[in-house]
């Protein structure tokens, strides 16, 4: 019996196969970098030593001839040795880059330029000059032999490479030689338009698809950027404020959170070469990270310096640059916790970011305010966490609202039912020869107990389960980041009213505000779950609204404002808990109200009882006397009482 050889299956196509991509030997790699290193290091020396025999002038030609001739000769061997003319492209490159930096040290050079301009402008030079032997290898001819592994598509690696990092190196260089007075306002300058040439360097550099590790400079250029604007982000912005003149303060100031947007820009636009689709989003943290911090102290230090100058009024000027600080805090914990997802492409980790920041922004900002001393800031201290309390309500209320949305009621049929319909289906139909008849006797996977449809009273969560622990369920990680800030901000409000005592903001002004916005949440929880009772709802704002008032009330001398709040709110909760039948604020109202009342008297019963001590006396006798004669009565109507308040809700 003869076996035929099967067919040949044709190779799948790879979409990411490089068929130009010639074979390179790591020896061969190896001896070209430790060429073009020994070549390097022979210029730099030829730099150093060689200019007592050349002079200056002599010097830098003979270097720039070297570094010429080295690009020339690349440019020659790019379509046959690839890998040599790479290693010789980057030898010139090298050498001119040296040369750069001697022209500049020429005495008639610099008479005329300085260093900076003169260094900028030759590598500007060098790199146009790279480019364009680049354009002109493209035109040569193709090798003849072997065309599989022709690179005529791809051009060098070098000069792209090359210009990733002297484009941004050269117009640094030009910051650097401008007439700014102020040295931290020049460097802070010099970074950021290094950072901006690196960021339209990413955003215009076109690589062939075919090329090996075809995304490396555009995202290596966006990783130096990056790197460069946290630097200035955390460092110069600091430095730069109170710097003169104004004018380019003012525009060095801006241009970090420029461009931490044009970064985001790019990695929402741009794909990767490669496979075509965009970056993680975990690529968009810092650019979040930098944008809001540098937009937040730009805008606080310099409307603070600019309204200083022209009101003459330090506390206003801080006033209303903090209101304008607050305000874009706010904005990031808005577009962190309660931007839809539908409308907007923010990532979870872009919403991690912008709440982190924008959270911590205002808790710096709300402390410092409120320790200030004077009223203003102190107000715009509390208007901040009023901002935040409000941003945590909303999404509180949205997610308690989302966690218990009525569900359609599904028809139940019983089990019973579906057995006799079985049966009398089965009945109606007559066996037919080509089905094999079934048995009558039930099927013991039948006997099993079988899932059915919830009922809508089933379909929500139990009572017992902590209201809390289900919304956090449906809050994002953002929501809960808030949330955790907003509860420190509180603390720490808390603590500072405490240790430094402030007439316009009391702890228990505090204390009521957290109060009322936790009472909103759980009013509303209470009305969208109806089994639900008042208790675990109710008793954190119950707690805060009224218990630091009640003990502040038992230190310190009486405050007729206190008094007038304290009596108001255990009162409205005492009549609201037994007008809607809830169980917790009319406890706790009638709680508070007895303790406050007796609080409030207890100096004139004090007084009183030094005189007439015996009327006390007097009056638990009655009482006595009273609840003798009417015991077993008495007894029925306080069981009665208890069982009508256990009913409530």
């Amino acid at each position: 019996m003869q076996h035929t050889n099967p067919m040949p299956v044709p190779a799948q196509s790879n979409p990411y196969s490089q068929p130009n991509q010639p074979k390179h030997s790591s020896v061969q790699i190896l001896l070209l970098i430790l060429g073009v290193a020994l070549v390097t290091i022979a210029v730099f020396a030829f730099a150093s030593f060689a200019y007592g025999l050349l002079g200056d002038i002599g010097r830098a030609v003979c270097i720039g001839i070297v570094g010429i001739a080295a690009l020339i000769i690349g440019m020659l061997l790019t379509k046959r040795l690839r890998v040599t003319a790479e290693g010789l492209t980057w030898a010139g490159l090298a050498a001119l880059s040296i040369d750069a930096v001697l022209i500049g040290d020429i005495p008639p050079v610099a008479r005329v330029i300085s260093d900076g301009y003169s260094s900028g402008l030759i590598i500007l030079c060098i790199t146009a000059l790279a480019y364009a032997l680049r354009a002109m290898a493209a035109h040569l001819p193709e090798p003849a032999a072997k065309p599989e592994t022709s690179t005529s598509a791809l051009p060098l690696r070098a000069t792209t490479l090359y210009a990733m990092c002297a484009l941004p190196f050269a117009f640094m260089s030009f910051i650097s030689a401008m007439p700014i007075p102020n040295t931290d306002v020049q460097w802070v300058l010099a970074a950021s338009v290094g950072s901006l040439v690196s960021i339209v360097f990413a955003a215009i550099v076109r690589i062939p698809q075919q090329a090996r590790y075809a995304d490396f400079e555009w995202m290596a250029s966006i990783i130096a950027a990056m790197i460069t604007l946290g630097i200035v982000s955390i460092f110069g912005c600091t430095t730069i404020d109170g710097a003169d003149p104004l004018w380019i303060t003012a525009i060095t100031s801006f241009i970090p959170p420029a461009l931490w947007a044009a970064i985001l820009v790019i990695l929402y636009k741009k794909p990767a070469i490669r496979t075509g689709k965009l970056l993680h989003p975990a690529h968009r943290i810092a650019p979040v990270l930098g944008f809001f911090w540098t937009l937040t102290i730009t805008v606080e230090s310099l409307l603070r310096r600019v309204l200083t100058d022209a009101m003459s009024n330090d506390p206003a000027a801080r006033t209303i640059a903090d209101c304008a600080a607050i305000t874009v805090a706010g904005f990031a914990l808005i577009a962190a916790t309660l931007l839809m997802r539908r409308s907007i492409a923010l990532s979870s980790q872009e919403r991690i970011s912008a709440a982190v920041m924008g959270s911590w922004m205002l808790l710096i900002l709300i402390a410092g305010d409120f320790t200030h001393g004077s009223p203003l800031p102190m107000v715009v201290s509390i208007v901040g966490y009023v901002m935040m309390l409000a941003i945590c309500v909303v999404f509180w209320i949205i997610a308690a609202q989302t966690q218990y949305q009525p569900v359609a009621a599904v028809p139940f049929v019983s089990r019973s039912t579906n057995t006799q319909t079985a049966q009398s289906a089965s009945a109606t139909f007559a066996p037919s020869p080509f089905i094999p008849a079934r048995s009558t006797q039930p099927h013991p996977e039948s006997l099993r107990p079988r899932p059915y449809p919830p009922t809508p009273e089933q379909a929500f969560p139990q009572p017992h389960v902590s209201p809390t622990r289900q919304t956090l369920n449906l809050l994002t990680a953002a929501q809960i980041i808030v949330t955790c800030f907003t509860a420190v901000t509180g603390i720490v409000l808390l603590f500072l009213a405490w240790t430094d005592p402030q007439p316009y903001a009391p702890v228990d002004l505090i204390a009521m505000l957290s109060g009322a916005a936790t009472l909103i949440v759980g009013v509303r929880w209470l009305q969208v779950k109806p089994a639900s009772r008042s208790w675990p709802t109710l008793w954190p704002a119950l707690t805060l609204l009224m218990v630091p008032s009640l003990l502040i009330s038992c230190v310190e001398p009486p405050s007729l404002p206190r008094m007038l709040a304290l009596f108001a709110m255990s009162l409205c909760a005492l009549l609201l808990g037994a007008a809607l039948g809830l169980q917790a604020p009319l406890i706790y109202g009638t709680v508070v109200l007895v303790v406050h009342l007796l609080i409030v008297v207890w100096p004139w019963l004090a007084e009183f009882s030094r005189h007439y001590w015996w009327v006390w006396l007097l009056i638990g006798g009655v009482i006595l006397i009273a609840a003798a004669a009417r015991y077993e009565a008495s007894l029925k109507s306080v069981r009665t009482l208890a069982s009508r308040i256990s009913d409530l809700r």
